[in-house]
């Protein structure tokens, strides 16, 4: 039997490890700031909040759109205009330009002394006023996680 002919060996480093993707990253801060109970009260209220919360009836509407009222009169000014335009940047979240529009965002507004703690203790409430507790949370676990995100970058 015949032999292959020696032939040199190629060295072969390691490759390095590819990049997390920007969704990737964000997604973990994101997780790291929103407190587990209030994603997982999210993730079971998704479809029932949908398309303007058709899943209320009139009086569960009434009655979060009440308590969301109530707790967006203390939020700080510009908030809002800062969550849209990141809900803007999270559409292109399987882009590859989201990197990009993501670190173009300005900073959000500061977050009020005390009001990540008092919305914590609400959000565990079973009706609409606990439910809009966690959906402020989210928004401001949103801010806090680019916050990260940027001071990371």
């Amino acid at each position: 039997m015949r032999r292959p002919p020696n032939r040199p060996q190629k060295s072969v480093k390691p490759s390095a490890p590819s990049p997390r993707p920007v969704a990737e990253i964000f997604a973990g801060l994101l997780f790291a700031e929103v407190p587990p109970p209030v994603v997982q009260r999210l993730q079971t209220m998704n479809a029932v909040l949908a398309d303007n919360m058709r899943g209320l009836d009139d009086v569960g509407r009434n009655n979060m759109r009440e308590a969301l009222a109530r707790w967006s009169c203390r939020l700080p000014e510009g908030l809002e205009s800062w969550n849209h335009a990141f809900v803007a940047a999270m559409a292109h979240v399987h882009e590859a330009k989201f990197a990009k529009l993501l670190r173009q965002l300005p900073d959000p507004p500061p977050e009020p002394p005390g009001l990540w703690e008092t919305l914590a203790t609400q959000a565990t409430v079973p009706d609409e006023t606990g439910l809009a507790a966690c959906l402020i949370l989210y928004d401001l676990g949103c801010a806090r996680a680019f916050l990260a995100f940027k001071r990371s970058a």
